[in-house]
C-alpha cells in the first residue's frame, strides 16, 4: 500500500476510533443510567410491598415489578450496546496497530532505498539519486507522522 493510501487509512481510523469512543461512554452512562433505575424501582417495591394492619400492601406492587421488569430491560439492552461498542472500539484500535505496523515496514523498506540511492549519489548519475532520495524522504516523514497520530490516538507515545 502506498503511504499516502496509509495516511488517509491512518486518518480514517483515527475518526473511527473517536467515534467508536464516544459511542462507548454513551453507552457507559446508559448501563449507569439503568442501574440506577433498577436499584430505584428495587425501593420502590420494596416501600410497596410494606403492609398495613390487615396485611395488604400498601403501595403498589405490580406497578413496582413492572417497574423492575423495565429498568431490568435497559439495563440488558444498554450492557448489550456497551458490549458491542467495546468490540468495535478493540476492532479500530488493532487496525491501528496493524496500520503502525504496516507503516514501520514501509518506513524499513524505504530506508534501505535511502541508503542504496546515497551509495548512488557519488556513482556517474548522482543527481538523479538525489531526487529520488528527497522525494522519499518526504513519503517516510509523511509516514512518520501517521504513525505518531496512530500512536497518540491509541494513548502512547513513540
Amino acid at each position: 500500500m502506498k503511504i499516502r493510501e496509509t495516511t488517509e487509512k491512518a486518518d480514517n481510523l483515527i475518526e473511527q476510533g473517536e467515534q467508536a469512543k464516544q459511542n462507548q461512554m454513551r453507552f457507559q452512562q446508559a448501563t449507569m443510567s439503568a442501574r440506577s433505575q433498577l436499584h430505584a424501582a428495587y425501593a420502590q417495591l420494596d416501600a410497596a410491598s410494606e403492609t398495613d394492619e390487615d396485611g395488604e400492601p400498601m403501595g403498589d406492587v405490580a406497578g413496582a415489578r413492572a417497574a423492575i421488569y423495565a429498568a431490568q430491560a435497559m439495563l440488558q439492552s444498554a450492557e448489550q450496546g456497551l458490549a458491542a461498542a467495546t468490540r468495535q472500539l478493540d476492532s479500530v484500535n488493532r487496525e491501528k496497530q496493524e496500520t503502525i505496523a504496516e507503516i514501520e515496514r514501509y518506513q524499513e523498506a524505504e530506508g534501505r532505498n535511502v541508503s542504496v540511492l546515497q551509495q548512488l549519489q557519488s556513482k556517474r548519475f548522482g543527481g538523479n539519486a538525489s531526487s529520488f532520495a528527497q522525494d522519499i524522504l518526504s513519503r517516510m516523514n509523511a509516514g512518520e507522522n501517521a504513525r505518531q497520530q496512530l500512536l497518540a490516538s491509541l494513548g502512547m507515545s513513540a
